[in-house]
């Protein structure tokens, strides 16, 4: 008996340091650990795959916010497509269609009006965007397009939505008065925007989309959002005399992956040089900030901003959507792919040796340069692990779709109202164009509305930051108060 136990010990302490048996260069490796990682994390957290009640579809248990189980079925889309795995395929896809909506824009106001923003709905868009792009399982029932129709749904919404009472334009964080972001134009938001408009427009043709990209990106530019080494920061306040003049540099991964996610795109989509530039220049700004620089954890990804201290549960999975927009950016410009694969290659390895955690001794941690488990388990953990590991294998399975937009640019007035009035959508047919220095603004479908949404409503959300509890993401409070650790 002694003997055993010591052998188990032995066993236990290899497992702890070799983690799960990834090996970077076999596909078949790639399928199996990510795999793994998804299995248990859905066992684990997510109860909608077993669940009979449609309340619990589509969402994660506290203290995960909505905005975070989109992410987490947009992963799963990915990870489906880029392993064959279609296991999930009706997890997930029930998972989208529960939280589209009855307006099919992912306006959860019944459910989510304590913190829903812009920037959440965004989430929920770039993954039916990806299951758009994959031609993903679409349930019984549904239309054919019902991923692409949300998608544009949610751009129309957004065009509707963008601000010239303050900044000279962009989006707000959030939309409801009541709620704490609505004082803020966060830079994930309006990035987010710009990725989902450039996929849009690379995927249709349609020059809308593309101009709309332009716009969003040129306005983050004017207001220093993304500096002159392709730097990018989280936001600036917009209350008051405030006007985004003082912008808050701290950088978040998630920032800089969306926007060099969209830049790619763009580029794929006009051949515009302009783009290549600029997907290079976020690239390299992504190896300064995010890839750990200590000589014994090379080209390994990490949270500057608060990995070596705490980070909340939100920015856990924040390298999650870079190392997503690093494999998605490569496929549309492929000449970025050997220094991509580099990164996730070795992030990967990395992250799979911290998977010895947890009760079944196979839970990621966060610290990949650590070499182990660092204490710490939970959906942002295994997030990251299984969209580093499952990006590998991003650029074998071929370029995302493109289709036929159904319906012609028509003109919508841009939003300048405290109070925007989302309903539901109805068609137009004329066209015009966006011009950064009017108020007027276009989009596929023009929207219309009948009631405002009151402040009484809601309840002042008190997250912090995009849905994080105490943690400075987008917020009110100054650097100095914040819990995580500040850009150097």
């Amino acid at each position: 008996m002694h003997f055993i136990n010591s052998l188990l010990a032995v066993v236990g302490g290899l497992n702890l340091v070799l983690g799960l048996n990834l090996d970077v260069n076999d596909q078949a490796s790639i399928i199996s650990v990510s795999k793994t990682i998804v299995n248990d994390m859905l066992k684990t957290f997510y109860t909608g795959n077993t669940s009979a009640n449609p309340a619990d579809y589509g969402i994660l248990p506290q203290p995960y916010f909505w905005w975070e189980a989109g992410a987490m079925f947009g992963g799963l889309v990915n990870y489906g497509h880029y392993t064959g795995d279609k296991s999930y395929d009706e997890t997930v896809s029930r998972a989208i269609l529960s939280q589209a909506s009855p307006t099919l824009d992912f306006m959860m106001l019944a459910t989510q009006s304590f913190d829903l923003g812009n920037d959440d709905m965004l989430f929920w868009t770039l993954t039916a965007l990806n299951a758009a792009e994959y031609n993903y399982h679409v349930p019984a029932g549904q239309p054919s397009d019902i991923y692409f129709q949300l998608s544009k749904n949610v751009f129309n919404l957004m065009v509707s939505r963008w601000n010239t009472t303050t900044c000279n334009g962009g989006l707000k964080w959030q939309f409801i008065p009541a709620n704490k972001g609505f004082f803020y134009k966060s830079t994930i938001t309006n990035s987010a925007f710009f990725q989902v408009a450039a996929r849009l427009g690379r995927m249709t043709g349609n020059q809308t989309y593309l101009d709309w990209a332009s716009k969003a990106y040129d306005w983050m530019n004017s207001v220093n959002y993304i500096d002159s080494n392709y730097f990018v920061y989280d936001g600036a306040g917009d209350a008051g005399t405030q006007n985004c003049a003082e912008v808050n540099k701290v950088e978040w991964s998630y920032n800089v992956g969306s926007t060099l996610a969209g830049a790619a795109y763009m580029w794929n989509a006009t051949n515009d040089p302009i783009w290549k530039t600029r997907t290079h220049g976020f690239l390299n700004a992504v190896k300064i900030h995010f890839v750990q620089p200590f000589p014994n954890s090379t080209n390994i990804l990490y949270e500057r901003s608060c990995e070596a201290g705490l980070c909340g549960n939100d920015q856990i999975s924040f390298k999650a959507y870079l190392a997503q927009s690093l494999g998605k950016a490569a496929v549309v410009l492929p000449e970025i792919m050997p220094d991509v694969s580099t990164i996730l290659k070795t992030s990967a390895t990395a992250a799979a040796k911290t998977c010895t955690g947890g009760a079944n001794g196979r839970f990621c941690g966060v610290r990949w340069w650590t070499g182990g488990w660092d204490g710490t388990e939970g959906v942002g953990q295994q997030m990251t692990a299984f969209q580093t590991i499952s990006s590998l294998l991003a650029w074998t399975v071929g370029a995302p779709i493109k289709r036929a937009d159904s319906n012609s640019p028509a003109p919508v007035s841009t939003s300048t109202t405290t109070t925007p009035k989302p309903t539901p959508v109805s068609t137009s047919a004329t066209s015009s164009k966006p011009t950064s220095s009017t108020a007027s603004s276009k989009s596929i479908v023009s929207s219309s509305s009948s009631s405002s949404l009151s402040p009484s409503a809601t309840h002042n959300s008190q997250k912090q930051g995009n849905g994080e509890e105490g943690f400075l993401a987008h917020p009110g409070m100054p650097l100095k108060d914040c819990l995580c650790m500040p850009a150097k």
